[in-house]
C-alpha cells in the first residue's frame, strides 16, 4: 500500500497538528510505503518527503488530506480522507468575534473546500463530527480521537503526589486562556502555597513565584515533565481534540483540568478521571481541592489506567486503515 500525508507546514515549529502527522507516519506499520507532502522537511524524518510541486509523478492508494488544506491540488490517488483537528466553523460558535480576523473568510473557504471529493472524514472528536455535518458533509465520518504517545511510551508506573500544574502553550495564546490560568493560579496559591505552576511552551519566561517556564524542549523532555506533574490544566475557548491533554494523560496519568468545550468533552469524565471548569473561580477551587485530597487522586489515577480514553498512535493509524478498506 502507499499512503500519501498532505500537510504542507513548517515543521520548523512543532504544533499539535504537525505533531499529529510526524507521529501519525512514525507508527506506521513497515509494509505500508508513506509519503508525506510538503516543501518543509521535518529535521527528523524518516520517511519520504516530496514537494508539492512533485505531486503529479506519482500515484497513491490513499491519500490523507488535514485541516483547511484539503482543498487544494492533490496527488492522483484511489481514496482520499480528510482529517479535521477542530474546524473554523466551531471556533466561530465559541469566538463570535473570529469572522473579525483579516484571514477568516479565506481559512472558512479553505475549510469548506476541504470536504469536497472526499470519500471519508476523520473528526478528532464528536464535536469535530458535528461541525463537519453542519459544513454539509454527506459521506461517511469516522471519529477516531488524536494518539497521546506510542504504545512503548505509555505510562504504567505509580504517581508521586504532589500539587504541581502543567500548562502546554504559549503565554501569548488568547484561544488558551493563559490569563485564566495565571488569575486562578494566583488564588489556588494563596489556598495553598505548594502548588506549582509548569509552563511548557515556546514564549520567553515568565517570571512570578511558583511558576517554572521551561520553554520549548526536546521530546524526550517532554515525556518527563509529564511523568512529573500530576495535573495539567487546558482553559481553551475551543479544542477539537487537545493533544497536549491526549499526551498527558498517556506518557504521565496527568488528571485534566479542563474547559467544557468541544473535544476535551470527549477526553475526561467529570470528577472520575479530571474535572471541568467554566471560570476562574471554580479552575482555582479545583485546584485548590485537588492540591491537597491525596485520596481523590489515587483514586483518579486508577480510573485513568482502567479508562484507556486516550488511544496510542499504532491504535490510531490501525483505525484509520480500517476506515479506508470500509470504503473500498
Amino acid at each position: 500500500m502507499k499512503l500519501a500525508i498532505y500537510a504542507p507546514y513548517d515543521y520548523s515549529k512543532i504544533g499539535g497538528v504537525e505533531r499529529y502527522v510526524l507521529s501519525f507516519l512514525q507508527a506506521c506499520p513497515n509494509d505500508i510505503e508513506t509519503v508525506l507532502i510538503s516543501d518543509n522537511i521535518p529535521s527528523e524524518a524518516t520517511f519520504r518527503v516530496i514537494s508539492t510541486n512533485e505531486i503529479e509523478k506519482e500515484n497513491f492508494d490513499l491519500c490523507i488530506s488535514h485541516a483547511i488544506h484539503g482543498g487544494a491540488l492533490l496527488p492522483k490517488a484511489k481514496k482520499y480522507i480528510h482529517i479535521f483537528h477542530g474546524t473554523i466553523l466551531g471556533n466561530l460558535f465559541v469566538r463570535p468575534w473570529l469572522w473579525l480576523h483579516p484571514k477568516f473568510w479565506s481559512w472558512l473557504l479553505m475549510e469548506y473546500k476541504s470536504i469536497k471529493q472526499k470519500d471519508g472524514i476523520i473528526a478528532v472528536s464528536n464535536w469535530a463530527s458535528s461541525e463537519t455535518r453542519k459544513m454539509g458533509f454527506k459521506g461517511p465520518i469516522e471519529i477516531i480521537p488524536s494518539g497521546g504517545g506510542f504504545l512503548n511510551d505509555k505510562f504504567c508506573s505509580e504517581k508521586k503526589f504532589s500539587p504541581t500544574f502543567i500548562f502546554c502553550g504559549r503565554f501569548s495564546d488568547k484561544v488558551k486562556r493563559f490569563s485564566m490560568i495565571l488569575d486562578a493560579f494566583r488564588i489556588a496559591k494563596l489556598a495553598n502555597p505548594k502548588i506549582e505552576l509548569y509552563v511548557l511552551g515556546g514564549d520567553l519566561p515568565f517570571k512570578e513565584e511558583g511558576i517554572i517556564s521551561l520553554g520549548a524542549l526536546p521530546w524526550d523532555e517532554v515525556k518527563e515533565v509529564y511523568k512529573k506533574c500530576c495535573f495539567q490544566i487546558n482553559a481553551s475557548y475551543y479544542e477539537g481534540c487537545s493533544l497536549s491533554m491526549a499526551e498527558g494523560v498517556f506518557l504521565g496519568n496527568t488528571i485534566n483540568l479542563a474547559s467544557s468545550v468541544g473535544g476535551n468533552l470527549d477526553q475526561l469524565l467529570d470528577e472520575t478521571t479530571g474535572y471541568f471548569f467554566k471560570d476562574t473561580q471554580e479552575l482555582a477551587t479545583h485546584m485548590i481541592l485537588a492540591s491537597l485530597d491525596e485520596d481523590k487522586f489515587e483514586k483518579m489515577q486508577k480510573n485513568l489506567s482502567e479508562s484507556e480514553i486516550i488511544p496510542s498512535w499504532e491504535d490510531v493509524v490501525s483505525k484509520t486503515l480500517n476506515f479506508y478498506h470500509s470504503l473500498i
